[in-house]
């Protein structure tokens, strides 16, 4: 019997997101409408999700040494996520991002902090048996993340795995990932990463992993699943705030493939998920509990 359900190795950040009515310019400000100062990373993000669905999550990461880094830490433990292995780095400081919100998108700036610098050591390795699944998301913001190693070390230890590459900010590294692939369950991804990984070919192009899963935001999902095409419709609802809608999406979608529900069950089970994420401002916000998706489903 394994202690956790899901492990999640990756990156911790805190977001700072402000609505606006109107963009802004060079040399001019404006006034945001609301404001929320609160957790994020996708890694975050997805693990929170997780928990509040009610699987059991142990969180692997780094944290820099300032008051960002302990407000992540509480805000993760007191969702019932287990932090003892998420390292406070001496004299480094916590990564965030700024997001500004405005008709229904949004721009991000990221400052990665000690992110940049997080690995797993070698002997934290067997640290991974202790759960049944791995998941690990945005390997392109950690720069020192062997993310292949991991992944195999994973599967030797009979954990199933999955990736979420997100955005590549150099825009020119997304070959160096595709080591990793042999060693994913599932991918998951966006239209976007699509594209670039398989340079514009679609999802045919991608041979590994065998199951794929493309989130589509207001278009639903799509994916190949065990050589099969796949796809669920999404939810129709007026978003307050996109963020971690992805993530969202990532949480539910492995929370029903955990629990034994077929890839189209599991992707629509994802698209509830990300669809109610965006009805709150931040990535968790939103992100509900499991009674509350199964109301949203009609179960």
């Amino acid at each position: 019997m394994r202690e956790f359900d899901v492990i999640v190795v990756g990156e911790l950040n805190a977001d700072i997101i402000m609505r606006l009515d109107s963009p802004p310019e060079p040399g001019k400000e404006v006034l945001a409408t609301d404001s929320l100062i609160t957790l994020g990373s996708s890694s975050a993000i997805c693990a929170v999700g997780l928990a509040r669905l009610g699987l059991g999550v142990k969180f692997i990461g780094f944290v820099g040494d300032d008051d960002l880094g302990r407000f992540i830490l509480r805000r993760l433990h007191g969702e019932g996520i287990e932090v003892e292995d998420v390292e406070i780095a001496k004299g480094e400081k916590t990564g965030f991002t700024v997001s500004l919100v405005h008709g229904g998108d949004r721009a991000l700036v990221t400052e990665p902090g000690v992110m940049r610098k997080f690995d797993l050591k070698d002997e934290d390795f067997p640290k991974l048996s202790s759960a049944r699944h791995l998941h690990i998301s945005s390997p392109f913001l950690q720069e020192s993340l062997r993310t292949a190693t991991i992944l195999r070390e994973a599967k030797v230890r009979g954990l199933s795995t999955s990736l979420d590459p997100g955005w590549d900010p150099l825009d020119s590294r997304w070959d160096s990932l595709k080591p990793a692939f042999q060693h994913i369950d599932i991918l998951l991804m966006n239209q976007v990463e699509l594209e670039r990984f398989s340079k514009g070919k679609g999802i045919g192009a991608i041979e590994l992993p065998r199951r794929v899963i493309v989130k589509l935001g207001s278009m639903g999902s799509t994916g190949r699943w065990d050589g099969e095409t796949v796809s669920q419709p999404a939810f129709p609802v007026a978003p307050v705030d996109t963020t971690g809608a992805g993530d969202s999406f990532n949480a539910g979608f492995l929370y029903a493939f955990l629990n034994g529900y077929d890839v189209q069950e599991a992707m629509r089970f994802g698209n509830a998920c990300g669809a109610l994420s965006c009805m709150a401002l931040g990535g968790t916000e939103g992100f509900p509990r499991l009674d509350q998706v199964l109301k949203f489903l009609g179960k």
